[in-house]
């Protein structure tokens, strides 16, 4: 932040020691103003809660499970319309670079984690307007395509599944608890 004049940072995290650092250094730095915390909401409503942001974070260092994993926040993103600023391992860099989603930054790297920044600022609205209107995009990081999929895998592994599995109410995580454990 004190390389991004006038950017103000939300972190949508329950407050925890992390976040209390994190609010510290921030105050060091003399960007304390601009680092805000935002309370969690019910998945569902993550694309609608996060869509008036400017751009979609993804920070990560590089480690095994970071460079093969597309997070949550990505898929969360690309559904609430942001552009995305991603560290560069490799899983959702290579995303990010052939769909042209954003910019891709070296983990740990704070200048180019600015740069990448400033760029998709600059960008924003191009970005924006390609997401939103890419149904194909949209569709294919959704919580319902992935649900397919994984009961598609299940359904080849088990050669059935009962026909809860196939109803909407499956992709509601309360309904999918309340059938199962009834």
């Amino acid at each position: 932040l004190p390389r991004l004049p006038g950017v103000h940072l939300v972190i949508v995290a329950r407050g925890n020691s992390v976040v209390v650092d994190l609010q510290k250094l921030a105050g060091r730095l003399g960007v304390g103003e601009r680092v805000h915390v935002a309370p969690y909401v019910d998945p569902d409503l993550v694309p609608l809660y996060i869509a008036s942001a400017s751009v979609g974070v993804i920070s990560l260092l590089r480690a095994p499970n970071h460079d093969i994993a597309i997070t949550n926040k990505f898929c969360e993103y690309i559904a609430a319309g942001l552009p995305i600023v991603t560290s560069d391992t490799p899983a959702q860099a290579e995303l990010v670079g052939q769909l042209g989603l954003g910019a891709v930054y070296p983990a740990g790297d704070a200048s180019g984690f600015a740069d990448a920044v400033r760029d998709v600022l600059g960008r924003r609205v191009e970005l924006h307007r390609r997401i939103v209107d890419d149904f194909d995009l949209r569709h294919r990081f959704s919580w319902r395509a992935q649900a397919d999929k994984v009961r598609s895998i299940y359904e080849e592994l088990l050669g059935s599944l009962p026909d809860q599995a196939w109803d909407d109410a499956a992709l509601h995580i309360d309904d999918l608890l309340g059938r199962w454990s009834a």
